[in-house]
């Protein structure tokens, strides 16, 4: 299998190539991080772009994917968030988007996955009996009956 994964340098991104490679799965990735200054310099065998997400287009895959992984996010930056949220979620949705619009065009049989720590931007989802529930700046809060889910 090959996978593609954007935002290979972060945290989420290097924590599953170096999973990924160690199973065999054929690996590349794209960061705007220099290779020799990322989480991944170290890894045989990943495919790395150095390019941000935003301006990625088919001819730097080196392969058709067959699962895309989009762990980048454009600013993940809480103070910058907090100061600039619209600046903030553009960004970030203008990234998801490109490699939407990328794998709709180029990659129509290639599955997209999307496990994003958002939370660290957007503040964590908690379940109550009447659903969803939105906490703010990821402050833990309980509703009454509800229980916590992250």
């Amino acid at each position: 299998m090959r996978i593609f994964i954007t935002g290979v340098a972060g945290v989420l991104g290097s924590s599953l190539a170096r999973f990924l490679l160690s199973k065999g799965y054929d690996v590349a990735g794209n960061d705007i991080v220099r290779y020799e200054e990322s989480r991944v310099f170290d890894l045989d065998g990943l495919k790395y772009i150095w390019k941000s997400t935003i301006d990625l287009d088919a001819d730097d895959f080196p392969w058709v994917p067959d699962l895309i992984v989009d762990a980048s996010l454009a600013f993940a930056d809480r103070p910058l968030a907090n100061a600039s949220p619209m600046h903030t979620v553009y960004g970030n949705l203008a990234t998801a988007m490109r490699v939407i619009e990328l794998a709709r065009r180029r990659f129509p049989k290639t599955t997209l996955s999307y496990p994003s720590s958002l939370n660290s931007v957007y503040g964590y989802l908690a379940w109550n009996n009447s659903g969803l529930k939105a906490r703010e700046g990821g402050e833990e809060r309980r509703e009454e009956g509800g229980r916590r889910r992250d």
